[in-house]
């Protein structure tokens, strides 16, 4: 006879309720209770440790969505994915555990529950500073586990998750509507027309991006022929302003005000609705328009689709899906680790894209791409110039500059706008001026030779240097993408007949313990100061115009060669106007995110200088440049002891006893196959040096027995790690195995001398 209920011995569950719940269901399907219990929890932790520092990030820069040319649904879809579909998949996955195996599903709810504990503990822990790599691993993973004991043990923890299910969407609604994306959600379209445009010459539009003008410029103050014949030779038929500067040192704010004429705005975005009147707004009842934007998203969408703006839902989601797994990786993983990710500072799209769109590319060929379909003024179809250009899927920014080349029209192209914001020089540095690469995957082998702009600068003079070299390769680089422009304008009999302007948006400095691009009274001539030329129609004498013109004089100088009324009031004037540009200060606006770094302030804060410091500046930006390459500019003549370039090893006394330190080469196995014609020459040789006592020490390398490149170790932070880095010409490499000696710089004059550190190449491990 049993025993009566109330005489019955208490159940274990009953005696411990913590433990009930991890095994009670264990033995059966879950209830669609606890089912909804166990998403709301999952949920819960998700908005915490992921949605929430994602809708926080990508709210206060819209950007990111903006020149993808998001539409408002497309992003109140995805803010609801981001929100709900992964805690749905995890439900998914523990449900479909539990009928396989019931005791399976507690289990991998757990795991669940401590993973993102865990994924939270690393985001908590990132704010104390950084702590390395191992650390925060060990202590996130350590809470991760404690969290889900306790999760199972306390209905107190877990009734306090249930209460905090509805925070993902509370995130998505402050997304949505209480944050700057909420102008892209709720966008209106821009209508502003002018009228009564009766010019027909058509009209090429570049902006370059981070092109300072001193990288330009000779000894003697002009555009370097020798160097840089693309912009020398556009000089030739050109009227040149050498004292053109950028309104703003932020590129979503800068390229908007070249695009219309006016000043920043707070808080505005780079987007039509924004920007309603612009040049595309200006010429776009009369003109065709064939636009390929960059970083901006201003032209209108019955006017242009951009070339990030094509190739559907699909491809748009695709690209902002794989950004946003590099995005979360830098919220996410330990400072270590996240530096090892592709940066997101750079851009705002293809962070994980490769971008082979250098000689040899997709259409570097000179064919003309994909032209596509021309929208005729007026009419509702949209030209398809730009199809595909994304970074990742065919080409990069190689690419999408291939594509512009290629629309450039015919010899009976009239009234059409091709207009391109090419993002060169613009860092990663990775090209040669002849075209070929010399990084393989967008990252420097040392992470922080070019630090984007707004973290820490470099505080290492050598380092800096050859920060500034490699960018100087870029310009040359960027040089002959000009020249691409400029030949195709010519071979279809466009050139004398254009209305041609090239600018940029901002300059960059490179200078140890100077953020790259944040304009101050120190820096305003290397980032206020850009190139700017207007070639007008059938014109074929240079003309030097001194004016202190700025980029906000682009639009109505524009307006004035092509006779068209401004039908609105802009901030800019023609830089052709009588009187222009005679005023006795210049301001550039540095960008709030840039002043919050370097004084801790908030907003944007203009800085004004006398037009007379503006030359002052300039000048000692021009005797730096040459003073660290000489009057030929070679960025590959930097370093200690010149003399020793050139020189045979043969020639040379080298001690090569037992070293008190011994370099390292990061891969080092490059060098076994050279092969110029593939499109990479392994230009930068980077690694460490290993000693007892780690110091800045002289470096030279040389290639094949000749010394091919001089230079300084350098130290990054404060890790202690000796590091080397060195420029070497790619007329040093012979096709196939190569050697390379790495050698300490030992004494001075008539004592100078070698001590060998290592040797590196095929025959060297032989």
């Amino acid at each position: 006879m049993s025993a009566p209920a109330a005489a019955r011995p208490p159940r274990s569950e009953d005696r411990a309720p913590g433990r009930a719940w991890a095994t009670r269901s264990g033995r059966r399907r879950p209830t669609r209770r606890e089912a909804l219990v166990a998403f709301l929890h999952l949920a819960a932790l998700w908005g915490f440790a992921v949605a929430q520092p994602l809708f926080d990030l990508l709210g206060r820069n819209a950007e990111f969505f903006a020149t993808r040319g998001s539409e408002g649904l497309e992003i109140v879809g995805f803010g609801l994915v981001l929100a709900l579909a992964p805690p749905v998949l995890l439900l998914a996955l523990e449900l479909l555990a539990g009928a396989a195996y019931p005791r399976l599903r507690r289990p991998v709810h757990l795991a669940f529950v401590g993973a993102l504990a865990a994924v939270l503990a690393v985001q908590v822990l990132k704010r104390i500073g950084d702590l390395g790599a191992a650390l925060p691993l060990v202590v996130a993973t350590l809470g991760g586990g404690a969290a889900a004991v306790a999760y199972a043990r306390a209905r107190g923890l877990r009734t306090f998750l249930t209460a905090l299910a509805p925070a993902p969407l509370v995130f998505l609604v402050l997304f949505l509507a209480a944050s700057p994306v909420a102008k892209l959600v709720f966008a209106s379209e821009a209508s502003a027309r002018a009228a009564g445009v009766t010019a027909d010459a058509p009209v090429v539009f570049i902006v370059f991006d981070e092109l300072p003008l001193t990288s330009l410029l000779d000894a003697r103050g002009e555009i370097d022929a020798r160097r840089y014949p693309s912009f020398a030779g556009l000089a030739r038929n050109s009227s040149w302003f050498p004292n053109a500067t950028g309104v703003h040192d932020r590129t979503s704010n800068a390229v908007p005000a070249v695009l219309t004429g006016r000043r920043p705005r707070p808080g505005s975005l780079p987007i039509a609705a924004d920007h309603p009147r612009s040049v595309f707004t200006l010429l776009g009842g009369s003109y065709r328009m064939n636009v390929f934007e960059e970083a901006t998203s201003v032209c209108p969408d019955d006017l242009c689709h951009q070339g990030s703006r094509e190739g559907g839902l699909g491809r748009r989601t695709r690209s902002l899906a794989s950004d946003l797994a590099v995005v979360f990786g830098h919220v996410a993983l330990p400072v270590e680790l996240g530096a090892k990710l592709p940066s997101v500072s750079e851009g705002w799209e293809g962070f994980a894209g490769d971008d082979p769109g250098g000689e040899g590319a997709e259409g570097e060929d000179g064919s003309e791409g994909e032209a596509g379909e021309r929208r005729e003024p007026g009419g509702a179809e949209v030209n398809d110039l730009a199809r595909g250009l994304t970074r990742g899927l065919r080409g990069g920014r190689g690419g999408r500059f291939d594509r512009f080349v290629g629309a450039l029209g015919s010899p009976n192209a009239r009234r059409t706008l091709f207009f391109e914001h090419a993002f060169f020089p613009h860092a990663p540095f990775e090209h040669l001026p002849s075209g070929p690469r010399y990084l393989r995957d967008h990252r420097d082998a040392i992470e922080g030779l070019v630090p984007p702009s707004g973290t820490e600068p470099l505080r290492d003079r050598f380092a800096a240097s050859q920060a500034y070299a490699r960018h100087l390769l870029q310009v040359g680089y960027t040089d002959r993408l000009l020249g691409r422009v400029l030949e195709r304008l010519h071979e279809q009999g466009l050139f004398d007949r254009s209305l041609i302007v090239v600018t940029s948006d901002h300059g960059a400095i490179f200078k140890a313990g100077e953020d790259r691009r944040a304009v101050t009274e120190r820096t305003f001539a290397d980032i206020a100061s850009v190139p700017l030329l207007v070639k007008e129609p059938e014109q074929d004498e240079p003309r030097r115009l001194d004016a202190y013109v700025q980029t906000t004089d682009v639009v109505p100088t524009i307006a004035d060669v092509l006779g068209v009324r401004l039908p609105w009031r802009l901030d800019g004037r023609s830089a052709f106007e009588p009187g222009a540009g005679r005023q006795g200060t210049v301001t550039m606006v540095q960008g709030a995110e840039r002043r919050a770094r370097i004084s801790r302030g908030a907003g944007d804060r203009p800085v004004s200088v006398s037009t007379e410091a503006l030359e002052r500046g300039q000048r000692a930006s021009l005797d730096r440049k040459l003073a660290l390459f000489g009057e030929r500019a070679d960025p590959f003549s930097l370093g200690p002891r010149p003399q020793l370039r050139g020189r045979a090893l043969a020639d040379l006394a080298i001690a090569r006893g037992p070293a008190p330190a011994r370099a390292e080469l990061d891969a080092a196995g490059e060098l076994d196959a050279v092969d110029p014609a593939s499109g990479f020459v392994p230009v930068q040789l980077t690694g460490r040096v290993r000693s007892a006592a780690p110091r800045k020490r002289p470096l030279a390398f040389a290639v094949n027995g000749r010394i091919a490149a001089v230079g300084e170790s350098f130290f990054l932070g404060d890790d202690g790690i000796e590091r080397l880095s060195a420029l070497v010409p790619a007329s040093a490499y012979r096709r196939g195995a190569n050697e390379v000696d790495v050698l300490e710089i030992e004494g001075g004059g008539q004592r100078l001398g070698l001590r060998s550190l290592g040797r590196f190449g095929t025959r060297a491990g032989a």
